[in-house]
């Protein structure tokens, strides 16, 4: 007479438990990452050195990076990234700005990773602003800037 294996192991399915040995007894240890890969800002594809290796960047600089070049309302996570500037500008653009940063900032504040420090507008030409966003890594108390 066969015997038909149905359980993990060489036990019949339900008479011993499936496998061997003594349980882990070490602490787990869970971290966030250290490094992820940089984000090369005219392509927003990973950034790759002259050996072909990705360039590494901490997790917060990637998070901001994300939060100010995503479109308010295009990711699927709710209320993630920046709201569009207005069409035209006007005396509360600079205003209009900051609240919009703010907002993309919120999360990345209350997980203690990026603060907004400031927002400072310079008009290049007529119709071309660029945006420099100063912030702090909350995590190494760092701070950076960043152009948009």
């Amino acid at each position: 007479m066969s015997s038909v294996f149905l359980g993990a192991g060489l036990a019949p399915a339900g008479l011993s438990p499936a496998g061997y040995g003594a349980p882990a007894t070490g602490s787990l240890i869970v971290s966030a990452p250290q490094t992820t890969s940089a984000l090369d800002r005219s392509t927003r594809d990973y950034s790759y050195d002259a050996s072909g290796n990705r360039v590494q960047s901490t997790p917060a600089n990637q998070r901001v990076y994300l939060a100010c070049l995503t479109a308010l309302g295009s990711s699927s996570v709710p209320g993630f990234g920046l709201a569009p500037p207005p069409r035209t500008i006007t005396k509360r653009y600079q205003q209009e700005r900051q609240d919009a940063y703010q907002r993309a900032f919120a999360d990345l504040q209350r997980d203690g990773v990026a603060q907004l420090i400031s927002i400072q507008i310079d008009r290049v030409t007529g119709t071309h602003i660029t945006e420099t966003v100063r912030w702090r890594d909350l995590t190494t108390l760092d701070e950076q800037s960043q152009t948009f």
